[in-house]
């Protein structure tokens, strides 16, 4: 799917520009252990998907003082330093040693704490975009070290499409897409699962010294979705199922409906199917529309790269 990217130009620079901000959802998640700094080591694979917010960069170079507006089309969401992309803003401001005002404005499409990494890809875009409307534009290492330092799926959105992720989440493997003419439905439920609750319920030990790259091999056989049931699992699920029955009813239900893989993405809310073909998936999200906020999307990628070829910073004449 191409992005839709706007951009205004000014004085041969780039002033504002638009772009979109696309989930993810995770092909398995296994938390491995906790580390003795209270972070949890993963393994998972992240997979980009079309649904997206929209952000919108306005930029007024002329400022003397640092001033960052954030508006944001949804309630559930603060405009000040507790949101992840008015601190992406900052941060790249504090970096390149430069004092600018900035006006940001999100346009909410993506499930507020369902799983699907909204906060983190707006961060991601921020960065990515002020990065074009700067004239001190920074490496991509440096970037991504400003990614790390806001989240741990952050550096992956940046990269965009789909990795292998170690670490905290921020150690990524790009590896050839794991979902290319699949269809894939998200379900979210109005049901907020806080990601310290659902670690604390899995009652981790601390990490140990085991390798384990199930998900690395099994994703390197190439194998169908319909098989991937017992081989990419998801360990919130039996926690946040418990707690949370309507998610497993939800689960079964795509599974009824001839689903090839339907899984919780990260800690939930949101469970997510993979149809082969358009018209299953479009009677997937039918089946839950009237009741949840349902979504059909397709695999995509968007990262550095992309970014790069489609707003190429040029001065006009």
């Amino acid at each position: 799917m191409k992005p839709r990217v706007s951009k205004t130009i000014k004085d041969g620079l780039i002033q504002k520009i638009s772009l979109p901000s696309y989930a993810k959802v995770n092909i398995g998640l296994r938390v491995l252990g906790r580390r003795k700094d209270g972070y949890h080591e993963l393994e998972t694979i992240f997979q980009q998907i079309s649904l997206h917010d929209l952000i919108s960069i306005d930029i007024d170079r002329g400022a003397k003082n640092t001033e960052i507006s954030l508006s944001v089309d949804s309630p559930l969401l603060p405009t000040d330093d507790r949101n992840l992309a008015y601190r992406a803003a900052l941060l790249y401001l504090q970096e390149i040693r430069t004092s600018c005002r900035i006006r940001i404005e999100i346009k909410k499409r993506i499930p507020v704490g369902a799983g699907l990494g909204g906060g983190s890809s707006n961060a991601a875009i921020v960065l990515m975009a002020l990065n074009k409307l700067f004239d001190k534009k920074l490496e991509f290492s440096r970037l991504l070290g400003l990614a790390r330092q806001l989240g741990a799926d952050v550096p992956f959105f940046l990269k965009g499409g789909c990795a292998y992720a170690t670490g905290i989440g921020d150690q990524l493997r790009e590896i050839p897409p794991m979902l290319k003419n699949e269809h894939i439905v998200v379900v979210a439920p109005p049901i907020h699962v806080a990601s310290g609750w659902a670690y604390a319920k899995l009652k981790i030990p601390l990490t140990n010294n085991r390798k384990n790259t199930t998900f690395l091999c099994f994703s390197e056989m190439k194998s169908h979705p319909s098989l991937w049931r017992n081989e990419f699992v998801n360990d919130f699920e039996d926690v946040v199922f418990a707690h949370f029955p309507v998610l497993r009813e939800i689960k079964q239900k795509f599974y009824e409906m001839g689903a090839s893989f339907v899984s919780l993405t990260g800690s939930g809310s949101a469970i997510y199917a993979v149809y082969e073909k358009q018209e299953d998936a479009r009677n997937g999200v039918g089946s839950f529309q009237l009741s949840y906020s349902a979504f059909l999307t397709v695999p995509v990628t968007l990262g550095w790269t992309a970014i790069d070829g489609m707003v190429e910073k040029r001065k006009v004449g």
